[in-house]
């Protein structure tokens, strides 16, 4: 229940999607709780069934088409910098190889590739302990010995006073 999850006062921030009226955006097996004025999901909740994992092919990150483009991050925000490499990279919330199980694993995995279902992580954080722990939570998945379902609720830590990020 997302009531539970985002408080009351927080709630105004969801975006008006097409075709909720509760401004959540719902996909097989995957909520993205979405934060229109920080432009990074409140909470990503999915489930993981390990019993049935499949391999996938990766795709690029795009617009959620059921929100206004101008509520999301995009391509041009992680290529602010121009003279290296970006500060940040797009971080996936659930990410496809979590979500690649069942008959439709590859659309399962697709739909992960939405800007609002990411946040700018850095790269040590994304390629380092971020990378391991989603590879613990699908190995747990898919041990033979258990054969495990899994709820998972993930999302960025933000404050009010966060700082800006900006680059003239």
């Amino acid at each position: 229940n997302h009531e539970s999850i985002v408080p009351a006062s927080e709630r105004e921030k969801y975006p008006e999607v097409e075709g909720n009226k509760k401004g959540l955006l719902h996909y097989s097996d995957l909520t993205v709780l979405y934060n229109s004025d920080r432009k990074v999901p409140f909470v990503s909740a999915y489930n993981i069934d390990g019993t049935d994992k499949e391999k996938v092919s990766r795709t690029s990150f795009r617009p959620e088409p059921r929100i206004k483009t101008a509520l999301q991050l995009d391509k041009a925000f992680y290529d602010l910098r121009k003279d290296g490499p970006t500060e940040f990279e797009i971080g996936h919330m659930a990410a496809n190889n979590e979500m690649a199980w069942g008959t439709d694993a590859q659309l399962r995995a697709y739909r992960t590739f939405f800007f609002t279902n990411s946040v700018p992580q850095a790269e040590v954080l994304n390629t380092g302990i971020w990378k391991s722990l989603e590879s613990y939570i699908i190995t747990e998945a898919a041990a033979p010995s258990r054969n495990k379902k899994i709820a998972v609720f993930t999302g960025p830590v933000l404050k009010n006073n966060d700082p800006q990020y900006i680059e003239d």
